[in-house]
């Protein structure tokens, strides 16, 4: 199976799901380690876990799959059943469907889209195939940098990603091909941090120009 089909009907490989857009070594572990402690240690009651759950459920829509389910799993260091189910669900080895992620918010209890079976996966070799289409999903990279919903290294990672779908636009399109380029800067850390700190600005600032 492809890649691109493996995020469409998704099946947990032998190895680290993540690695596919995520950077793993040492010193990103511990500070994606350190990013989600801290997210984390928010979340006290079952309630807490569902509004978790019910920010980045809907994600499965706009986004790859590999970062809401590592969110998802980064449930299992709460004390929590609930948190664990959850967790448990993301780690699983079931096929990722629509069906699926349905099944998990009624297991929750959220209702909305999801639980009406009425969200769709996201496909990117779709939603990236034009302009409009790479510009929305800038928008959500914006927006998930803002709201600090995913570590900045692995949203600028899924930015950079964007060039196995679409190169001939990475290539091609001079605004694009700035925001990939500086998103190539922010997915490691070789930057300080107040240079990682303007590079990040400088790409908000282009996104938010991005028509």
């Amino acid at each position: 199976m492809s890649f691109i089909g493996s995020l469409i009907t998704w099946t947990k490989p032998d190895y680290n799901y993540n690695d596919a857009i995520m950077f793993q070594t040492k010193d990103l572990r511990q500070i994606r380690a350190r990013f989600w402690q801290d997210k984390l240690s928010r979340i006290k009651t079952d309630n807490d876990v569902r509004r978790f759950v019910s920010i980045y459920l809907p994600l499965f829509a706009e986004d790859l799959a590999d970062l809401c389910l590592d969110a998802l799993s980064r449930l299992s260091q709460v004390d929590s059943d609930l948190a664990h189910q959850v967790a448990d669900w993301a780690s699983s080895d079931q096929d990722l469907t629509e069906s699926n992620l349905a099944d998990l918010a009624g297991v929750v209890g959220l209702d909305g889209p999801v639980r009406e079976g009425d969200i769709k996966l996201f496909q990117p070799s779709r939603a990236l195939a034009t302009l409009a289409g790479v510009t929305n999903y800038f928008r959500l990279k914006k927006q998930e940098l803002e709201q600090e919903l995913f570590l900045d290294y692995d949203i600028a990672c899924s930015i950079v990603v964007l060039a196995s779908y679409n190169d001939d636009l990475v290539e091609s399109n001079q605004a694009v091909n700035q925001i990939w380029d500086l998103a190539t800067d922010l997915e490691v850390p070789i930057h300080p941090e107040p240079e990682r700190r303007q590079k990040k600005a400088t790409m908000l600032k282009l996104i938010e120009e991005l028509h």
